[in-house]
């Protein structure tokens, strides 16, 4: 006969742990990126020569994502996980987006940085929210494809775009369902087989 108390209890615990390894899992996301942000502006800054203009950019971008990422990292020790998670995602999606439109370089450049998006998402969402990632990284992608391609008329257009999109969107897919298809569902953390005390 179970004892349903224990039960009640194991599955308390586990909850629990689940929520544990989630919440560390996502600090150290976080502080990667802290740390990125701090440790590649001055590669940045030495890469564009010390240009003034390009140097507040780079204190304005990577010194922004720094103090983002520390304001999560003080969200998700008052126990924000989930909202922590998707913020994370989004907001990595959302400037890397803008960078990619804005830095006047051809999108598949840019292919590594929406990777760097997906990657992060599948070690902090679901599989439901790695799929809506994915698609939201593959429509930013082709309409900066579209928005940066020569404007040629005529059937020439058409072919510069397409052959635009055939350098990065084939791989990109591919490497989004190698993700998908090996994560499991489990929330923000793999859950672990537990047997409950008899």
């Amino acid at each position: 006969m179970f004892d349903l108390s224990k039960i009640l209890v194991a599955a308390f615990d586990i909850e629990n742990a689940l929520k544990g390894q989630a919440a560390g899992r996502l600090k150290l996301v976080l502080k990667i990126i802290l740390v990125a942000a701090i440790a590649t502006a001055p590669l940045y800054v030495f890469g564009e020569s010390f240009d003034l203009s390009y140097l507040w950019k780079v204190v304005m971008i990577n010194g922004g994502t720094a103090l983002a990422a520390m304001a999560l990292l003080l969200l998700v020790h008052r126990g924000h996980v989930r909202l922590v998670s998707a913020l994370a995602v989004w907001g990595l999606l959302a400037l890397i987006s803008w960078l990619a439109a804005t830095n006047g370089e051809p999108i598949h450049v840019n292919v590594v940085n929406f990777v760097l998006v997906l990657v992060t998402a599948n070690l902090l969402l679901r599989t439901r929210g790695v799929v809506l990632v994915a698609f939201a990284c593959a429509i930013a992608m082709t309409g900066i494809a579209y928005h940066l391609a020569p404007v040629t008329k005529g059937p020439e257009g058409n072919e510069v775009f397409v052959e635009t999109i055939v350098q990065f969107l084939p791989q990109f897919i591919l490497i989004a369902l190698l993700l998908i298809v090996t994560s499991r569902d489990r929330g923000t953390t793999t859950s672990p087989k537990v047997t409950p005390s008899p």
